[in-house]
C-alpha cells in the first residue's frame, strides 16, 4: 500500500533542511566574529552564565558580540536537535543522512566543549585554532544532510507523480554508482589537505602573524622575523597548491558527462579556491579588517563544504532503497 502522502510534506522538509544548514552557518560566522574582535571573554570566565548573569546588566561591544553568539548556539542547536530527528526518521536507512545528523549533532557538541574550556582556562594558540576545524564539521553535516534529504525527496515526487502510487518501482541511488578510483584517490587526498589549510589559516589568525603580513601574492616581510614569516610563507604555499590541486581534479571531472554533479562540485571548489585567493589579497590590502577576515573564512566554509559533499558523491557501495516507505520510520505494508 502506497504511503499517506500528506505525511511526505517534501518542500517542508526541504525548507527545514536548508534553514538549519543557514543557521549552522551564522552560527559560525558570529564565532569567527567573537575570534577575530578578541570577544571571547566578553561575558568573563563564566559559562554557560554570562558575567555571573542570564542577562547581562552590563554591555559592551565584546559582550554583545559574545552573547549573541552563545545565544545563536542554543537555538541553532534546538533547530538542529528537531531536524535531526526528523531526519533520522525519514531517511535512517542511507548511511548518508545517517552520517550527516552525526557529524552536524557530534561537531556543534564537540565546538561548545572546546566554546566552554576557552573560556574557564587558558588554552594555548595551537588549541585554539582548532576551534575553526571543529567547527566546520557541524556545517558540514548539514550542508551533506540537505543535499540528501533533497535528492530522496525530489526522487519521491517523481514517483509519486510518475506511479500514482508513491512507490517506487526499481532502486534508485543518490549518488554515482561507480567512478574513476583516480578521481576517487585524488578527492580523498584533497579532502584532508584544505582541512589542513583551515587549521594552518586559523592558526595564523589565533596567532596573530597575519598582522605581519605586508605583501600578496608573495610576503614582503623579511626572514629575520623568525618563526611568524615561515609561517605566513607555509600558509600562502599551501594556498597555492590547493589551488593546482582543484585545477586538477576540475580537469579530470569534466569527463564524467553521466554524472553532471561531480563536474559542477569541482568546478564550484575551483572557483572558490579563486575567490579564498582574492579574499586573502583583500585581507592584506585591509590590514586585516573584520569584514575581510569574515569573507575569507566563510569562503573557506563553503569550500569546505563542496569538498566534503564531493568526497561523499564518490565514497563507497550504495546499498539502494527500494520503497519510500522505508524513508518515514515504518516498516512497508505487505500486500
Amino acid at each position: 500500500m502506497a504511503p499517506e502522502q500528506g505525511r511526505n510534506h517534501p518542500y517542508m522538509v526541504r525548507t527545514l533542511a536548508w534553514m538549519t544548514f543557514t543557521a549552522v552557518f551564522v552560527i559560525n560566522i558570529l564565532g569567527f566574529t567573537d575570534t577575530v574582535t578578541g570577544s571571547a571573554l566578553g561575558c568573563g570566565r563564566n559559562w554557560p552564565l554570562c558575567n555571573g548573569e542570564w542577562w547581562p546588566s552590563t554591555w559592551t561591544k565584546a559582550t554583545a558580540i559574545e552573547y549573541t553568539h552563545r545565544v545563536s548556539v542554543v537555538l541553532g542547536g534546538v533547530l538542529m536537535m528537531v531536524w535531526a530527528i526528523i531526519a533520522w526518521r525519514r531517511y535512517r536507512l542511507w548511511w548518508e543522512a545517517r552520517a550527516g545528523v552525526t557529524l552536524m549533532l557530534g561537531g556543534v557538541l564537540v565546538q561548545g566543549v572546546l566554546g566552554a574550556l576557552a573560556v574557564l582556562f587558558v588554552n594555548p594558540t595551537w588549541v585554539m585554532a582548532l576551534h575553526m576545524g571543529v567547527a566546520l564539521l557541524s556545517l558540514i553535516g548539514a550542508y551533506q544532510l540537505a543535499i540528501v534529504s533533497t535528492r530522496i525527496e525530489q526522487q519521491l515526487v517523481r514517483s509519486s507523480m510518475d506511479t500514482g502510487t508513491g512507490h517506487i518501482l526499481a532502486p534508485f541511488q543518490i549518488r554515482p554508482e561507480r567512478v574513476d578510483p583516480r578521481f576517487r584517490r585524488l578527492v580523498r587526498w584533497v579532502v584532508p589537505y584544505v582541512f589542513v589549510a583551515v587549521y594552518i589559516g586559523a592558526y595564523v589568525a589565533e596567532s596573530g602573524t597575519g598582522t605581519l603580513a605586508l605583501g600578496w601574492p608573495l610576503p614582503q616581510e623579511s626572514p629575520a622575523v623568525g618563526w611568524p614569516f615561515w609561517v605566513d610563507v607555509v600558509h600562502r604555499s599551501v594556498a597555492l597548491s590547493l589551488l593546482l590541486w582543484m585545477a586538477i581534479l576540475y580537469g579530470r571531472s569534466r569527463k564524467f558527462a553521466e554524472y553532471p554533479q561531480l563536474r559542477r562540485g569541482a568546478g564550484a571548489a575551483l572557483t572558490l579556491v579563486i575567490l579564498q585567493a582574492l579574499s586573502g589579497a583583500y585581507l592584506i590590502a585591509s590590514h586585516l579588517s573584520v569584514f575581510a577576515f569574515l569573507i575569507h573564512a566563510s569562503i573557506v566554509s563553503c569550500l569546505v563544504c563542496v569538498l566534503c559533499q564531493l568526497a561523499l558523491e564518490v565514497g563507497g557501495d550504495q546499498r539502494p532503497v527500494l520503497s519510500p516507505q522505508w524513508s518515514i520510520g515504518r516498516r512497508p505494508e505487505t500486500a
